[in-house]
């Protein structure tokens, strides 16, 4: 075996064991389900290394996960209101009103 296929068994099962973490899930045919990978396909992926790098963003995006701590094992504080004053300063005035009226229509 290559260093580069140990290097990526290590890292599929680094991120398999960081989503099972995050979605508080035991098995790998739970994650399988997580994925929409039927749990043979799961099972071919894992024992090729070929990690399912366009399910796992899925999941990330439809469970709120942040893909960076899955795939890093970084844990990362984020500001989400300083995040939202720099994406702001990007907008146009139509969409900073936008954003200002759907803010204010939460507060009724």
């Amino acid at each position: 075996m290559s260093i580069e296929s140990t290097e990526n068994m290590n890292k599929f099962e680094k991120i398999v064991e960081n989503l099972k973490k995050a979605l508080k899930i035991k098995s790998d045919k739970d994650l399988a389900g997580k994925l929409n990978l039927k749990s043979t396909a799961f099972s071919e992926r894992k024992r090729t290394n070929s990690i399912p790098h366009n399910e796992i963003l899925e999941l990330c995006i439809s469970e709120n996960l942040n893909i960076n701590e899955i795939y890093t094992d970084k844990k990362e504080e984020i500001d989400y209101k300083e995040e939202i004053i720099k994406s702001l300063e990007n907008l146009l005035e139509n969409d900073i009103k936008s954003i200002y009226h759907f803010t204010k229509s939460k507060e009724l």
